[in-house]
């Protein structure tokens, strides 16, 4: 019944308010549309009245994907995962300055020279950018590798 917690017994009799929030009250969906290697992600937050995602991505082959829709750009480990999977030592403290937010645009990835330590992913993608106003900004293209040992 308390937006800010009561600190003594006679502030919990004096508070005679009802509230009810839900503070983490989101829904996610995600699944396949008439096959396999077409994917669909909806994530919406109600409290915060939003879609947090929303994207389909085609799987040609283990070397190219397309995505397209919106979401959180695969820029850092800590982008990639869910803040509920991570652990202490994969949360960077500059993770603030790279938050680049979800963003809406088309995104190319896949797998190449095979599996193991001579392969490796790509990622490469073209973005809708925004200044700090909300406006229409310069695009924001990202370019990434990953070599796996």
């Amino acid at each position: 019944p308390f937006v800010t917690p009561a600190d003594t017994a006679d502030d919990i009799e004096a508070d005679q308010t009802r509230d009810f929030r839900l503070n983490r009250s989101r829904v996610k969906v995600e699944g396949h549309a008439f096959s396999p290697r077409l994917t669909y992600k909806f994530q919406a937050d109600f409290v915060e009245e939003r879609v947090r995602d929303f994207n389909v991505t085609w799987a040609h082959r283990d070397w190219l994907k397309v995505r397209a829709g919106w979401w959180k750009v695969e820029y850092l480990l800590e982008r990639m995962q869910s803040s509920g999977s991570q652990q202490l030592v994969d949360r960077s403290i500059l993770d603030r300055w790279f938050t680049l937010g979800r963003q809406r645009g088309v995104q190319l990835t896949g797998r190449v020279g095979g599996r193991g330590s001579r392969g490796g992913r790509y990622y490469a993608g073209a973005f809708r950018n925004m200044d700090a106003r909300g406006g229409a900004a310069l695009p924001l293209w990202l370019a990434r590798y990953e070599w796996a040992w």
